[in-house]
């Protein structure tokens, strides 16, 4: 009985050593894609529009050139002029809008080397937080939070913060969402966090 506790204990030991150390040699890229607002058009019929003159089948050629005959000169520029402006304004719908940067700042490192860039975005209404050229170290657990706090060095700086989500990966691009409700202004600091360990791996400040 002594010897299947003390294999259970071994197998635990080293179940957990490989939890905690494996991380330290792996590395996981991500990267995901900036993201944009892109503004369609308000009915499908709208973006549809071909910019033009066509002749409704039961009108002949020289009924229509009698009706455009007798539109003033300066009536048919300001049409031609509107229908242009209503072109432009189409076709600026159709443009993926870019993202707006609120605020950003670069990672340093604290208990392990990093860099990287943390940014605040602001995409057609949604917040993000985007990690740009992230590169730090892997390790157990690892969580981005949001903190009120700057000048993080410990997990009992961390203050008042909120947990967006586990690390998708020590490397690379990624995005993570914030919920609506949370006013991200109040926020100071971007953190690479060891929750298991309450180890603070890597911090931007965010301005």
């Amino acid at each position: 009985m002594k010897k299947v506790i003390i294999v259970l204990i071994m197998t635990g030991a080293v179940a957990l050593a490989w939890w905690l150390i494996s991380p330290l040699w792996i590395n996981k890229t991500v990267d995901d894609v900036l993201p944009t607002a892109a503004k369609s058009p308000q009915t499908q019929a709208t973006g549809n529009v071909q910019m033009g003159v066509t002749i409704a089948p039961d009108k002949t050629l020289s009924e229509v050139e009698m009706l455009v005959e007798q539109v003033a000169p300066a009536d048919r520029e300001q049409f031609m002029q509107e229908m242009e402006d209503q072109k432009t304004h189409e076709m600026a719908e159709l443009v993926p809008s870019s993202p707006r940067i609120l605020s950003q700042g670069n990672f340093y490192s604290v208990a392990h080397e990093g860099s990287g860039i943390a940014k605040l975005l602001s995409v057609d209404g949604s917040n993000i937080l985007r990690l740009e050229n992230l590169d730090v170290l892997n390790g157990p657990d690892l969580r981005v939070v949001l903190s009120k706090n700057t000048g993080i060095r410990t997990s009992a700086d961390l203050g008042d913060y909120i947990e967006l989500d586990t690390l998708k990966g020590n490397k690379g691009n990624q995005n993570y969402e914030i919920d609506s409700s949370i006013d991200i202004g109040e926020y100071k600091s971007a953190v690479v966090y060891c929750k298991a360990f309450h180890v603070v791996f890597n911090v931007a400040e965010l301005q």
